[in-house]
């Protein structure tokens, strides 16, 4: 490639010296057959100077080129081959200097942005890394009571569909069979509702006994056998209704009469219900919850339910969950004896034991026996339940 390039530097510089030669040839003869054909008197005369510059002028003197800096362009006769090559240098340098003038814009482009969206490292790390004395495990906000409550969808439709108070229902639930969808009475009342079977599961069109255990359906027995109760008491005033309802509900519609003091039994009944009712619509305030005072600790499920999955050996958790019942059980409430209930399995496992089961069960049974105290605070049970 190299001793091309010198071939042609050395071809054309030898062209050009041709090209002048051949011009100043054609200027001396041009200027001979001028000479010859003027005449003798002319030319002995004194020439013109104005003439003879004129005409030296404009044979001699070369056309000025402009004063410009675009390149001078020769046609050369060149051989194919050489031509071939030169294009194809020439297509390969402009391709190269296009893509750099490319990559140049592209760089430029997106430097902006990256120094937009991309924060600082420091920054980034500042972020990511937590403070040391942030408080990473903040206290869990207050529950509902009807948080995490069995069966809630059924209880809410039942309720729904016969226009009665969801939490009435619940409350006689709970009175009626702990919460329990598999209770069964001694006088064969069955499930939640604890419906009496065959004579009141037969009234409300349910002919398999097994159906009773079903949650739903013993729930929407129950609920549609209240609202019967509560119309045929129409003519009483609301709070004599509800209360005469429940009456009816415990001994049955023939098992009183209304026109005289309810039996005790009846009373105790109603009194532990509308209990359980108002602890379900009025729960206890965070102040109540989180309080210390008093022989009995506050109760919070949510503790519990972190206690049991953190400890790694099984007889550990069930101790841990037992200390916890013997401290704080005392002071749970029905609802929350319900859930603790039902977790028990789900939080131990195997660990689960008959004896914890059965105490959790005799503190569950105190709490719907023993009413709760004005403010919505059970009142504490002694001993360990």
């Amino acid at each position: 490639m190299h001793e091309l390039g010198h071939t042609l530097c050395q071809w054309l510089k030898a062209r050009t010296l041709m090209i002048r030669f051949h011009g100043l040839v054609a200027l001396a003869l041009t200027l001979a057959l001028l000479t010859g054909s003027l005449p003798a008197s002319a030319a002995s005369a004194d020439p013109l100077p104005e003439t003879n510059d004129a005409v030296r002028d404009a044979a001699v003197e070369e056309p000025l080129l402009p004063d410009t800096d675009e390149p001078i362009v020769v046609a050369l006769d060149l051989p194919p081959e050489l031509q071939t090559f030169l294009a194809e240098q020439e297509a390969s340098r402009l391709a190269e200097a296009a893509a750099l003038e490319q990559a140049d814009e592209t760089t430029q482009e997106a430097a902006p942005q990256n120094a937009q969206t991309d924060p600082p490292q420091s920054l980034t790390t500042a972020l990511s890394e937590p403070t040391p004395n942030a408080v990473v495990d903040a206290q869990e906000p207050e529950q509902s009571p009807l948080d995490e409550l069995p069966f809630q969808s059924c209880f809410t439709a039942a309720a729904s569909t016969y226009n009665v108070e969801e939490s009435l229902l619940i409350g006689i639930a709970i009175v009626e069979s702990s919460m329990d969808p598999d209770a069964v009475s001694s006088s064969n009342a069955i499930g939640l509702m604890q419906i009496k079977w065959p004579i009141t599961g037969n009234h409300l069109g349910i002919s398999d006994r097994q159906d009773l255990f079903d949650p739903c359906t013993n729930i929407d027995a129950g609920a549609r056998y209240l609202r019967e109760l509560l119309d045929d008491l129409a003519s009483f005033a609301p709070q004599p209704r509800k209360r005469l309802a429940l009456a009816s509900y415990r001994l049955g519609p023939n098992g009183f009469d209304p026109n005289i003091p309810l039996p005790t039994t009846a009373q105790d009944y109603i009194e532990k219900i509308e209990s359980q009712q108002r602890a379900l619509s009025e729960p206890l305030s965070s102040d109540q919850t989180a309080t210390t005072a008093g022989p009995v600790l506050p109760c919070l499920i949510q503790n519990l339910r972190k206690l049991a999955p953190i400890t790694p050996e099984p007889s550990r958790g069930r101790a841990e969950v037992g200390r916890w019942i013997d401290a704080r059980g005392a002071g749970c409430s029905a609802l929350a004896l319900i859930q603790i209930r039902n977790n028990l399995p789900v939080w131990l496992g195997t660990a689960l034991t008959a004896e914890r089961v059965r105490q959790v069960q005799r503190l569950l049974d105190e709490a719907i026996n023993t009413p709760p105290k004005e403010g919505g605070r059970p009142t504490p049970r002694r001993g360990r339940g």
